[in-house]
């Protein structure tokens, strides 16, 4: 007897050590999720599903198989989600792998890239060469699905392919619950909704310990340099996320009022203006940004400008400024800059 209560003892410690290891693997929810194994029954009772995106009503039979993603953006919350395997080819864009998260850098680039020769002079796929991946499932964003660039939505529905344009693309004033929406949509179409639940949960929380900490600081004023033309200056006005991002961090966009997303402005308004921060956006190569950055900091029409004059300027990759994982490193990054007193 003796015998058969230790063996029971064992066995109960040995339930417990295991019950108390699945629990910590639970509460990791920015760890790369998973890949839990579907039953039958699991998929026939979760399908079909309906999503409203675009505005359009997008019906799924089934989770897609063959995925085509047009950004790292969307290629880090796919792999976030433990799905990464579903994509059969990805666009960088305008971005680097350099530029992709660290944590999901090896994963994304060890996926299928289109060929650069194929892709427009914004790092994109036409139609024709999205369709020759044979995909049931496309996304990107608003911008894409033009006829100029990867073919209209009406296009997709003629070939029986169901498309997803990032939330924040789509809405006038995009916020960072455009992003947790985006994610939730992919966890129902997926259906790995537990998974795409925590990661949101995570994302939010880290929104909140940033608005936590600035509350009640002064707020900081802001120029966003998106591109520099020909005696013109591109910067991101209040349809954009990046304004959302400024103001969350306790600062704001000197062009906030202007509800575009890139307007043009001239050197003398950004003078009038007086920015605290600059805050630079770079694309394509490494050395884009530092040398937005370094026009505005040689330009004698800006010496006396508080942001030159105290060297406040923050460089982020395009990345982190658009909607995705990134943008609450973004978040980060710019409250840091502007409040850094807030985060010692």
């Amino acid at each position: 007897m003796k015998k058969v209560m230790s063996m029971m003892l064992a066995v109960l410690i040995l339930t417990g050590i295991l019950v108390g290891c699945a629990q910590k693997a639970e509460s990791n929810p920015g760890e790369q999720a998973p890949k839990a194994p579907e039953t039958a029954d699991s998929v026939q009772g979760h399908y079909p599903v309906t999503v409203q995106n675009f505005g359009m009503s997008a019906t799924y039979e089934a989770a897609p198989e063959r995925v085509v993603v047009l950004s790292y953006s969307q290629a880090e919350i796919m792999a976030a989600l433990g799905i990464e395997d579903k994509i059969v080819a990805l666009t960088p864009s305008m971005n680097r792998i350099e530029e992709v998260v660290e944590k999901y850098r090896e994963t994304v680039a060890g996926l299928p890239v289109f060929d650069s020769t194929r892709l427009s002079q914004y790092g994109v796929p036409n139609l024709e060469v999205v369709l020759s991946q044979s995909p049931d499932f496309v996304w990107g964003t608003s911008y894409n699905f033009r006829a100029a660039n990867c073919g209209e939505p009406g296009d997709y529905k003629a070939n029986n392919i169901n498309i997803y344009a990032s939330e924040g693309t789509v809405v006038d004033q995009p916020t960072l619950e455009n992003v947790y929406n985006d994610i939730t949509n992919i966890g129902i179409i997926f259906n790995i909704e537990d998974r795409a639940a925590a990661l949101v949960e995570e994302l939010r929380s880290r929104e909140n310990a940033v608005k936590k900490a600035v509350a009640g600081l002064e707020e900081v004023l802001v120029f966003t340099l998106d591109d520099i033309g020909e005696g013109v200056y591109y910067t991101t006005g209040g349809a954009t996320l990046e304004d959302y991002l400024i103001a969350t961090a306790g600062g704001r966009n000197i062009f906030s009022e202007l509800m575009t997303q890139y307007p043009e402005v001239s050197a003398e308004e950004i003078i009038m203006r007086n920015p605290q921060h600059v805050v630079v956006t770079s694309y394509f190569t490494s050395g884009d940004g530092q040398a937005k950055q370094d026009a505005i900091k040689n330009s004698a029409d800006f010496i006396k400008v508080t942001a030159v004059t105290e060297d406040n300027f923050l460089i982020l990759s395009g990345l982190m400024v658009w909607p995705g994982l990134q943008s609450l490193d973004g978040l980060e990054a710019i409250a840091k800059t502007l409040h850094p007193e807030a985060f010692q």
